[in-house]
């Protein structure tokens, strides 16, 4: 499947993701349990996509760079064979490619075509017995550090995912977190582990590999002790020199720089916005959409598209209560998120940000009747700035 990437708009710059087959590496984790693609739908639409109207068919023919993949890994087992011809193909066509992956074969195939790129690496382990037992058939830890070698050797941009980040699998991050900084990547991706309510109903064998009171966790409120490792994490990543990230986060930070510079057509971040309050010299109290909206909005598509994957795939209830059309054009699906605040890529998750409210708790509204948000830089203390 090559898509739209739906499900991480404004947070990742990368516009398309493409995903295979159901990936063989078995973890215990994994939300993409099942999943399934065409391949010939994929290479069709790669083939064609002069001759077609579709957003994808679009953005492939503006040279959009194309992530591979953030539901199943293009270097299983299962997966190999059938990504390294797209890989192949794309790159022949002038779609950068960015990856994410744990590793695992014919990566030295891939090298030999793709040119400097962004590679993400995922690692949730310090521990190669507990690696062995959550990611039964993934690469193992010494590999991983050694392909991370491989590519900056090669002139890759690396990151690392330390995402999943559980108290259980990594109680003390100073040694991983060390490791990676001595071996030279640029940034740390860090997120707790978050699981769809039901996971334990329908998948108990996953359940009990990875323990009832994880799941629960994972699936409700993080803790005191999660929320506490997370923070850790950030701070030691910070103190080695290296660019932090995490979901809606505040703090100014560089993370997403290689990827302007290394591919074309990327699309804006919401961390352009919080980057470009921090460079301001005051708190900002009053900002009208009008301010995000010339900050991003020249860096995505013109005109109206069957978009309608941006707002259901987070939200079907609000895409089916407010009756939002298919059609959408990016400034309507920006003035949405801009109001319903509970969508994902909404500016106002983030900490710092904030509905200006009047005394009564109504919100000051602009001229389009949409809401001004507020820019706290106080707000945004308890992750640092990186790249400083």
């Amino acid at each position: 499947m090559l898509t739209p990437y739906w499900g991480e708009f404004l947070t990742h710059p990368v516009p398309l993701e493409l995903s295979i087959e159901n990936c063989s590496y078995a973890c215990a984790y994994c939300f993409a349990s099942g999943f399934k693609s065409k391949v010939t739908g994929i290479t069709n639409l790669i083939a064609k996509a002069g001759s077609r109207q579709t957003l994808a068919a679009h953005l492939l023919n503006s040279g959009a760079p194309v992530l591979i993949s953030n539901r199943c890994d293009p270097f299983s087992d299962s997966n190999v064979d059938l990504s390294l011809p797209i890989m192949r193909l794309l790159t022949e066509r002038g779609n950068g490619i960015a990856i994410q992956t744990k590793g695992g074969k014919r990566i030295d195939e891939a090298l030999e075509f793709l040119k400097p790129s962004c590679w993400y690496i995922s690692i949730s382990f310090y521990d190669e017995a507990l690696r062995a037992r959550i990611e039964p058939g993934a690469p193992t830890l010494t590999d991983r550090f050694a392909l991370i070698e491989k590519l900056l050797g090669r002139g890759h941009t690396v990151y690392v995912g330390v995402n999943p980040l559980v108290p259980e699998w990594l109680p003390k991050p100073e040694a991983l977190i060390g490791q990676l900084a001595r071996l030279g990547v640029h940034g740390v991706w860090a997120e707790l582990l978050h699981l769809r309510q039901g996971f334990a109903e329908e998948l108990p064998n996953r359940t009990a590999i990875l323990g009832a009171d994880i799941v629960y966790r994972a699936s409700h409120i993080a803790s005191l002790e999660e929320l506490d490792l997370l923070y850790r994490t950030r701070q030691l990543a910070l103190e080695y020199g290296l660019e932090v990230f995490t979901w809606a986060q505040s703090n100014a930070s560089k993370f997403w720089e290689p990827y302007y510079k290394l591919y074309s057509g990327c699309f804006p971040t919401n961390q352009d916005y919080i980057n470009h309050c921090h460079a301001r010299s005051a708190d900002l109290t009053e900002l009208p959409f009008s301010d995000y909206w010339r900050m991003i909005g020249h860096k995505l598509p013109a005109g109206k598209w069957l978009a309608e994957n941006y707002i259901r795939v987070p939200s079907r209830f609000l895409f089916l209560s407010c009756k939002i059309p298919s059609r959408l054009t990016y400034e309507e699906i920006a003035k949405i998120a801009w109001v319903k605040n509970h969508l994902p890529f909404s500016i106002a998750r983030h900490k710092a940000m904030a509905v200006s409210v009047d005394d009564a708790g109504n919100p000051y509204l602009d001229e389009a009747g949409l809401p001004f948000l507020v820019f706290n830089r106080d707000e945004s203390t308890d992750f640092k700035e990186g790249g400083e």
